[in-house]
């Protein structure tokens, strides 16, 4: 525009050089047009006492007065929101009042996310390469909404919901109860660009992280602890095989704690992935604990009420045989014995 080569410009209310003249953005209907303002806020603070809360309103309305609008305009140069200004003859001998009176007044949408440059940068980003056919308009819309979409697999996180997550800890309840409910929780977004975004829970406070470590390291200490015992007796025949079944077990959680928290700790594209890769390890974690400790231990000792039952049974079909043996022997002596005598009587 300011070279003078362009056609078509949308851009901020400044002076315009010759050739350009001003007019309303055209809408998807007639009459239908839009025109982003901007500026600053002013509201009240509503801990004030009534009486200073009385004379904050007396100084918005004076600044909205329509005097002090037209003094702005006159002295600084700067356009009112306020139609009623574009009514007077003054002003209108200057600028185009009706030009401003058709105006319809749209604010920019900074409340739709924490960092609105990014956003508008994003957005700007989109629609470009729409008008330069890189994106159908489907996909520019769906990117678009993606800019600030919130997504999640069943409801929309909680700072509750983060705290219920305390409630699913079994092992070490009362130190793990003192932890979760000293820490701090907060929701933070993670904001992916050319995908869906997503929350999740992070520490807040410093303490927090700090007891979290602590905690890593009281879990660490007890595996090594129980590792170390499970070395010693690792060949002691009568706790064999649950030395074998706790090793695996501390083993496999080790795995598990580590996947996890670099799950945690790694905001992949997808939110998707990240809640079905979280899920995959929680539900393993389960799976192999509840496996090894409960159905591991009921296939033991079925399998040793087994073993017992065909001991017994072959015992006492050894214990039938050795009889059995010794009758034989016994009455093979017998009819020797008396074989002897026989001869000795005939003699």
């Amino acid at each position: 525009m300011t070279s003078g080569e362009a056609l078509f410009s949308r851009f901020w209310n400044v002076e315009l050089g010759d050739g350009f003249y001003k007019s309303n953005l055209p809408g998807k209907k007639k009459g239908i047009s839009a025109s982003i303002v901007g500026g600053y806020n002013i509201i009240i603070n509503n801990g004030s006492s009534e009486s200073k809360k009385k004379a904050a309103g007396k100084i918005i309305d004076f600044l909205l007065s329509k005097d002090i609008q037209l003094k702005y305009f006159f002295d600084h140069n700067k356009f009112s929101a306020l139609n009623e200004v574009y009514d007077d003859e003054e002003l209108c001998s200057i600028i185009d009042c009706k030009l401003f009176k058709k105006m319809q007044y749209v604010s920019r949408p900074i409340t739709y996310s924490d960092d609105y440059e990014k956003y508008s940068a994003n957005f700007r980003e989109y629609f470009n390469k729409f008008l330069r056919g890189e994106l159908t308009a489907k996909e520019t819309l769906i990117k678009i909404d993606n800019i600030v979409r919130i997504y999640s697999i069943d409801r929309k996180i909680t700072e509750f919901k983060c705290y219920s997550l305390t409630f699913v800890v079994f092992l070490d309840i009362l130190i793990a109860f003192i932890f979760y409910s000293s820490s701090t929780y907060n929701v933070i977004e993670i904001d992916i660009k050319d995908g869906e975004n997503y929350e999740k829970c992070e520490f807040t406070s410093s303490w927090s992280k700090t007891l979290y470590v602590l905690l890593f390291l009281y879990r660490g200490f007890i595996c090594l602890i129980i590792s170390l015992i499970s070395f010693i007796e690792w060949n002691l025949n009568s706790v064999r095989t649950d030395i074998r079944v706790i090793t695996v077990i501390i083993y496999s959680n080790i795995l598990f704690v580590f996947s996890i928290a670099v799950a945690e700790n790694i905001n992949l594209l997808n939110y998707k992935m990240h809640i079905a890769i979280k899920s995959t390890i929680i539900f393993l974690f389960t799976l192999v604990n509840y496996s090894l400790i409960i159905w591991y231990k009921m296939y033991y000792e079925i399998s040793e009420k087994k073993n017992r039952k065909y001991y017994n049974k072959n015992n006492r079909s050894s214990n039938e045989n050795n009889k059995s043996i010794k009758v034989s022997n016994l009455s093979s002596n017998y009819n020797n014995t008396n074989e002897s005598n026989t001869k000795f009587d005939n003699s």
